[in-house]
């Protein structure tokens, strides 16, 4: 086996032990959710509740349109965190906006710990360790 096909089996070797790694055994945060039938708000004394054995964290901002009187409408925003822990639900990584009734919902799933806390755009450490080892070879091939 030559040089190239060797770096080529190690990284595809840590790339998927890095993606599997990615999708077990997370800590994500959930609010905004009934828990045992009790309302668990974002912004409670309680605090956001942290969760282990995620198989994805998501955060989903829902905007929807309620009629309380004849056309008077109310427009509301809600959002909310949860973990995933069927894997039945499981989406790519990012954002997945879709129309529902009278509204919008947008669905962003994200396979780090706890990366469903903030607004803020996170990396996973598969796309990280991808970019680097992808300069890399860039840069031995020019060279």
């Amino acid at each position: 086996m030559d040089e190239f096909a060797r770096r080529m089996v190690v990284l595809a070797c840590v790339f998927f032990g890095v993606l599997l790694r990615s999708t077990d055994c997370l800590s994500c945060y959930q609010c905004n959710v009934y828990i045992r039938g009790t309302p668990w708000p974002c912004d409670s004394d309680k605090g956001m509740r942290k969760v282990d054995d995620c198989h994805a964290c998501l955060k989903t901002f829902t905007r929807s349109y309620l009629h309380n009187t004849f056309h008077d409408q109310i427009l509301t925003n809600y959002e909310s965190r949860v973990c995933v822990k069927d894997r039945e639900y499981l989406k790519e990584e990012g954002c997945h906006p879709r129309e529902v009734a009278s509204g919008y919902m947008k669905r962003c799933f994200c396979y780090d710990d706890y990366c469903n806390a903030s607004g803020r755009a996170s990396v996973t450490l598969a796309a990280l360790l991808g970019i680097i080892v992808s300069g890399i070879f860039v840069r031995k091939s020019i060279s």
